[in-house]
């Protein structure tokens, strides 16, 4: 079975995680059953069956435990087996490591309860992508075995990876930001975040309309409106950027603000209260679903964006 080879090829798994996109904790070359191949060729299930493996191995480092852990284990494998869907294999895996980890837990002497109340669910993105980053990956973009290097693959790279994180609940960079480039990080990951709620509410919306035609109105709509906000949340920004600046110059400040922080902020505070406008919409349309909504939202697209800045509709 797979995970009683953990203990020859754990280590090696760990170190080369960063750079496989598919690495099992057992020999890909050997599988043979459709779950192992499964596992061997999709990332999410790949990257499962490690977290999987790290925490049934701390598990049976437990004396008392040990022998329990094992044979739920064993019984484990053959149901997971017996899955015949990628969807099967996902939740007998999210299943068995919710196990591990409770089993896994610091207990306190007094109460017997865990000190940390493990999750009750494996963290995920707003859109439904397992992340199983650490939150040191999260923070620098390397992993904890390593010498703590950023790997981020640029500054986008940065904030699409920190954006993540920040939707599955593993880390927040406002959480320790410090200096010009933590600030700006935390203001341009948030940005992120509303950028992704206002698409997905777009969507929503779009998929609520009932012909073809609204459908199509709907869409062009939010194309406009979409060009015209960001046209005018950029001139915005950068004016008011430039006014911080000549302020903090005429009250002869030692050193000039960073324009990635203030743009960053100003840009993140925008979106985010576009963001808020359009799930507004969502949840009427979600009550009502009626032609006034409707007729409300395509208003609401048509307005002149500086015209209602920072003005929450509601």
């Amino acid at each position: 079975m797979a995970h009683m080879r953990i203990a020859h090829v754990l280590l090696l798994t760990v170190l080369l995680l960063p750079f496989l996109a598919c690495a099992a904790s057992f020999d890909c070359s050997k599988a043979v059953t459709y779950v192992e191949k499964q596992i061997c060729s999709n990332d999410e299930l790949s990257r499962l069956d490690d977290a999987l493996a790290t925490e049934y191995q701390t598990a049976t480092t437990s004396y008392e435990s040990e022998s329990r852990v094992r044979q739920d284990q064993r019984r484990w494998l053959l149901q997971r087996n017996a899955c015949r869907s990628r969807t099967c294999i996902t939740a007998a895996y999210e299943k068995r490591i919710l196990e591990l980890q409770r089993a896994n837990c610091t207990r306190d002497l007094a109460t017997g309860k865990c000190a940390l109340e493990p999750p009750q669910k494996l963290p995920r993105t707003a859109d439904g992508r397992l992340l199983l980053s650490t939150r040191e990956e999260c923070r620098s973009g390397s992993d904890a075995h390593f010498d703590g290097t950023i790997r981020f693959d640029g500054q986008g790279d940065a904030i699409r990876i920190q954006a993540d994180c920040i939707e599955a609940g593993i880390y927040d960079p406002c959480d320790d930001a410090g200096g010009t480039w933590g600030d700006a990080q935390c203001a341009w990951a948030h940005m992120e975040v509303a950028e992704r709620r206002i698409q997905r509410a777009e969507k929503r919306l779009i998929a609520f309309s009932s012909q073809s035609k609204d459908t199509r109105e709907l869409s062009e709509a939010f194309t406009r409106s979409r060009r015209r906000w960001e046209e005018a949340r950029e001139k915005f920004c950068v004016e008011r950027n430039r006014r911080y600046a000549t302020s903090q110059s005429e009250s002869g400040a030692e050193s000039p603000p960073d324009d990635a922080e203030k743009l960053g902020y100003c840009s993140r505070r925008l979106a985010e209260e576009r963001a808020d406008d359009l799930e507004y919409f969502v949840r009427e349309a979600q009550t009502s679903n009626t032609r006034l909504e409707r007729t409300r939202l395509l208003d609401f697209l048509r307005d002149d964006p500086p015209a209602r800045a920072a003005q929450p509709i509601r």
